[in-house]
């Protein structure tokens, strides 16, 4: 049961689900990616271009010395009827390596999903082993379910780990929920998913409350209606790694209004590692990121540091040009990234105003981005 409804399933990943209520062959409903009638084990010639298992992974890599990029295309592996096959899922990364010493790398994780249903839920999510912590605390809505309820802009969030932490800075949608589910004997309790006891390894079982809610998914029950459960495990690892190796909590970030068909969602989480400050609660001190831009199909990012970071969103299936464009500091000459371009394509960079820059795709452009990625005024 755990295996099926939880472990494999997209729910329980660092990523992206867009739900609905689909169902998976009489298991939860997670809202991630699909089983259909792909094979469960496919052989080299399925997962190659024309195959029945083919998916795009991997679209771009750079390595660029104080920086690494890389974009993946995840589409493929979602339902076609809920988000575009080619554009429906992009998520880039961008590791922003320190340039003093002594100061921590930032990581940017960027991702733009664009929903073929309307009102679709499109959640991203981040799993942790401790509880994160933030500015406020969070809300017990019940069953495993808290809720901070941040006026406008999200606040970061805190996870410590020994002698390490890492706070996430949500910058994107700007407009969101953020829930936490999850926790072992936290004081909010669960009910446990049954066990039908339909094969030779399962114990039947009936529903019964808990205090574990580490592993909350959405099933469909007897009368018909969809509700939460916990999928658990039923036998417990060893012990040396109970505690360490199983992701407690998980955060969950959705736009409070969904996206309109063909439009395309972004969400925007900045990363800032470091050594742990002994704290137990509350959101660490960071040199935070600042949002210039997000509109149209670029999202524009300064760091504390001076760096700026564009990403483009990605060319919707209908538009017949590639022209993106951003907010820029008035007078800024700030060391500039723009990331998830066309590959090999050229560009032509022009300013538009005192504070705002546009870059078009052309054949006669002057900027050329072999790994889709162009750099502005760096040396």
């Amino acid at each position: 049961m755990h295996w099926l409804n939880y472990y494999t399933r997209t729910i329980a990943h660092n990523t992206i689900t867009v739900y609905d209520e689909e169902t998976f062959g009489g298991r939860s409903l997670d809202g991630g990616q699909w089983f259909g009638t792909r094979a469960t084990y496919p052989t080299i010639e399925q997962i190659q271009p024309g195959g029945s298992n083919v998916l795009d992974g991997v679209a771009s890599y750079e390595e660029g010395g104080d920086y690494a990029y890389v974009t993946g295309n995840a589409s493929k592996a979602y339902v076609n009827s809920k988000i575009d096959p080619n554009t429906g899922f992009l998520r880039s990364i961008v590791y922003l390596r320190s340039q003093v010493r002594g100061e921590q790398p930032k990581i940017l994780v960027f991702d733009s999903v664009r929903p073929t249903k309307p009102n679709m839920e499109i959640t991203s999510l981040l799993h942790s082993v401790n509880k994160p912590t933030s500015t406020i605390v969070p809300t017990d809505e019940h069953s495993g379910r808290y809720k901070f309820g941040f006026i406008g802009a999200a606040e970061p969030l805190t996870i410590r780990n020994g002698d390490g932490m890492v706070t996430v800075q949500p910058l994107l949608p700007a407009q969101s929920d953020i829930a936490l589910v999850g926790g072992l004997n936290e004081g909010s309790s669960c009910v446990q998913a049954a066990v039908p006891g339909t094969t030779s390894f399962e114990t039947p079982r009936a529903e019964f409350t808990s205090q574990d809610c580490r592993f909350m998914v959405r099933t469909k029950l007897q009368d018909g209606t969809i509700g939460w459960r916990n999928f658990a495990i039923m036998d417990e690892p060893p012990e040396p790694s109970r505690d360490t190796d199983i992701g407690a909590w998980r955060v969950e970030i959705t736009p409070r209004t969904a996206p309109a068909v063909g439009t395309a969602q972004f969400f925007l989480n900045v990363l800032h590692v470091d050594d742990s400050d002994g704290a137990t609660s509350g959101a660490a001190a960071i040199a935070k990121a600042r949002l210039l831009s997000s509109d149209g199909n670029a999202v524009a990012v300064a760091m504390a540091d001076g760096r700026v970071v564009v990403f483009h969103g990605g060319v919707a299936p209908s538009a017949t040009t590639d022209e993106i464009s951003w907010t820029v500091d008035a007078g800024s000459k700030a060391p500039t990234l723009v990331v998830g371009l066309q590959k090999g394509a050229t560009y032509t960079l022009t300013p538009v105003s005192t504070t705002r820059m546009k870059l078009t795709r052309s054949s006669t452009g002057t900027l050329t981005a072999p790994n889709g990625v162009l750099k502005i005024n760096r040396s």
